[in-house]
């Protein structure tokens, strides 16, 4: 059975860059919440036909999820994830459309990570279309992983159903070498309470603690410290960059 799934894969190349053509043809940035809705149907009405339960999670004024599950009670439990949206405003994939050239393809999002979409829907296609049925298979897609998800659940949503699996692929590209990624760097919006001692600014000011100079003293060292970062990058670049330069600052 593993030679004729690899060997639909191979023959499935045209049709699967059909695919990779269509979503990539679609605007998906955080403007064009339409275009992400219209990809997760897409996703949705080629995973159907081949007995997927599909549910799309929408939230008022945010972008669209898409949640597919095929069970298998017993059966060892996979997940493929990822995203559907890019970084690139709308009009993007008008003026650069999909397109191939010298054995390389281009567009708004081809890589991150239209071409994992469709490498997931034809690996479960191939699988399923030769008889496959030992696999109890989720497949979730978001539809906001480049902002960092500020108004969905989408992390809740990874969290859940990612839970209790044997595998859980993200379908995110790899390295150029072929190396598979197994992990990576995260994203925090950490909330700063600060509280200041209340005193009577004219007679007894040594008592009191401004909250506001506080936070001031802390953004100017937040500040300095992004600086100092970005100035030893550049050292490791440029060897010649004096260490005084950054050394001043603190």
């Amino acid at each position: 059975m593993e030679n004729k799934i690899l060997e639909q894969i191979k023959k499935s190349e045209t049709a699967m860059l059909d695919t990779l053509a269509q979503i990539v043809n679609i605007d998906s940035g955080y403007d064009a919440l339409e275009g992400i809705d219209e990809v997760a149907h897409i996703i949705g009405d080629f995973l159907t036909p081949y007995g997927f339960e599909v549910q799309y999670i929408e939230t008022p004024n945010a972008p669209t999820h898409v949640l597919a599950k095929r069970p298998r009670p017993g059966k060892k439990k996979v997940m493929l994830m990822g995203h559907m949206d890019t970084v690139f405003p709308k009009g993007t994939a008008a003026a650069r459309p999909f397109r191939i050239e010298d054995g390389k393809a281009y567009g708004p999002g081809v890589m991150d990570m239209k071409a994992g979409i469709a490498i997931s829907l034809y690996t479960v296609k191939a699988l399923l279309d030769n008889g496959w049925d030992d696999t109890d298979l989720t497949l979730f897609f978001c539809g906001d992983e480049e902002p960092a998800h500020p108004l969905t659940d989408a992390v809740e949503w990874f969290k859940k159903e990612g839970l209790g699996k044997d595998a859980v692929f993200n379908m995110e590209p790899g390295r150029a070498d072929g190396s598979v990624v197994i992990g990576r760097k995260g994203v925090i919006r950490p909330v700063l309470t600060v509280k200041g001692i209340a005193a009577h600014a004219g007679n007894e000011p040594e008592k009191g603690a401004s909250a506001a100079v506080s936070y001031t003293h802390l953004r100017a060292h937040e500040t300095r410290h992004d600086l100092v970062c970005r100035l030893l990058l550049e050292k490791k670049k440029n060897k010649r960059l004096s260490m005084i330069s950054y050394a001043v600052l603190y």
